[in-house]
């Protein structure tokens, strides 16, 4: 669908797995925490404000930064 010209919405809950079927994510929890590439919508920060301190932060493959800074 994408190939043609047309937007795909899916709702998705495995932050392990992503990126297997995502280039864009959206991250939600009441409001809009970020939204863009999942490199970038992944990060630790955003990850730590939608679901709190302490959640485990996905690795995405490519990624060469610290944890600290991403989760991608």
């Amino acid at each position: 669908l994408v190939s043609k010209g047309k937007s795909v919405i899916c709702v998705h809950h495995n932050l392990y797995d992503a990126e297997k079927y995502f280039d864009h994510g959206i991250l939600i929890n009441q409001r809009l925490v970020a939204e863009g590439p999942l490199k970038k919508v992944l990060l630790k920060k955003n990850l730590e404000k939608a679901f709190g301190a302490g959640v485990a932060i996905p690795r995405l493959s490519g990624s060469n930064t610290s944890n600290d800074e991403v989760a991608a």
